[in-house]
């Protein structure tokens, strides 16, 4: 079973693999990869308030001198923000079923305990800040 995507593709690139590189798409790449960095940035922040680990963050060290190296350094930026989300939406469900045990509401906690071992958040639990 593949990872849940959490982030947000606003992006549309062209579906014809002859345009692939055109000038259009590299425009593209760009204004993606400005908003990968800065979306990256406040999952950090996030991760980091929330103490969650974060994970390694080689897309910004990765070369973008050519189209390829570009895509390729977006593919990395998009799973690592991915993951950031899946463990940003995985902590604010454990602290949800926190609080309905203090509230001493032990079926909805239970509810709220099944959904973080469900395969949309489970996913990315292998993990960690070590891996790639």
């Amino acid at each position: 079973m593949g990872r849940k995507w959490w982030c947000e593709d606003e992006f549309r690139y062209s579906l014809n693999p002859n345009l692939r590189y055109s000038p259009e798409s590299i425009t593209t790449m760009l204004d993606e990869w400005m908003w990968r960095v800065r979306t990256l940035e406040v999952c950090r922040e996030r991760c980091a308030l929330a103490e969650i680990p974060i994970p390694k963050q080689k897309a910004r060290t990765m070369p973008r001198e050519t189209p390829q190296e570009m895509e390729a350094a977006l593919f990395r930026a998009r799973e690592e923000e991915n993951r950031m989300h899946l463990r940003l939406h995985r902590q604010s469900l454990y602290d949800d079923a926190r609080m309905f045990r203090e509230a001493r509401d032990w079926f909805k906690e239970q509810q709220y305990l099944a959904l973080v071992t469900s395969p949309d958040y489970y996913s990315d639990s292998a993990m960690s800040s070590e891996d790639e």
